[in-house]
């Protein structure tokens, strides 16, 4: 079994949002204590999925610190999306290492489910090459969190004139460029 950060990171916001929420209802403690949540989660995601090495974030065995697999993926980003307690010279090397490298996951059909460069890529594989929307938006999120606006502005323009391409919205989108 894996631990994984796409899957915790979903957590943290979570538990973010029950910070908010709680917060909004007068209820310090329970924020408080909703934020403490989120925030000691965010560092177990850092301590035991963030490989410093790399600038990325893998899956790793339960239990264990060893990577899975080292296949980079959009998951791989959403700790930070998450807002998890990085410090910003590691975010900034993730993202500008991998996130922005067109080679990765930043060309014309950005964010592809499985990085341009990885043997495993295919981009009419399922889950291992095609564009899934939603990922895109959690991308643009992250790239704008972290004022990388430019950027984000030109992710959000190369995924609407993939959108544009066909009549209606699908589930995902072929990859392939050119």
């Amino acid at each position: 079994w894996l631990e994984s950060p796409d899957m915790n990171s979903f957590i943290v916001v979570e538990l973010k949002c029950l910070a908010a929420i709680a917060n909004e209802l007068g209820l310090e403690e329970d924020a408080a204590a909703w934020k403490a949540q989120a925030d000691a989660l965010g560092q177990l995601i850092i301590d035991t999925m963030y490989f410093p090495e790399d600038a990325m974030f893998y899956d790793v065995k339960l239990g264990t610190r060893e990577p899975f697999t080292r296949v980079k993926t959009p998951n791989m980003f959403l700790p930070l999306w998450a807002g998890v307690p990085l410090p910003e010279e590691e975010i900034r090397k993730i993202i500008e290492r991998h996130m922005l490298n067109p080679k990765e996951f930043f060309g014309e059909k950005p964010f592809p489910s499985v990085s341009y460069d990885d043997p495993s890529y295919d981009p009419n594989g399922y889950w291992r090459g095609r564009i899934w929307p939603h990922f895109v938006y959690w991308m643009i999120q992250t790239l704008w969190r972290y004022g990388y606006h430019a950027e984000a502005e030109q992710t959000a323009d190369r995924i609407l004139a993939l959108f544009r391409a066909t009549p209606w919205l699908h589930e995902n989108y072929n990859s392939a460029t050119g």
